[in-house]
C-alpha cells in the first residue's frame, strides 16, 4: 500500500500509512522502508527520512 502511494504521487498518504503502522506497533519491512524513503525524497523531506532510515 505505501508503494502504490508513494509512487502514484501521494507522498503524504504514504508516510501517513507508514506511521499508522509504526502506531499499531507493525514493524516496517525493507519494502514498506524503501517505499517511505521514496515518499520522502518527493516530496522533499529530508529530516523525516533520516528519521526513518535511522
Amino acid at each position: 500500500m505505501i508503494s502504490g502511494l508513494a509512487q502514484n504521487g501521494l507522498g503524504y498518504e504514504a508516510n501517513t500509512v507508514f506511521r499508522q503502522m509504526q502506531d499499531a506497533g507493525i514493524r516496517p519491512n525493507s519494502l514498506s522502508i524503501t517505499s517511505a524513503l521514496s515518499a520522502c525524497t518527493d516530496m522533499a523531506l529530508l529530516n523525516y527520512g533520516k528519521a526513518i532510515h535511522g
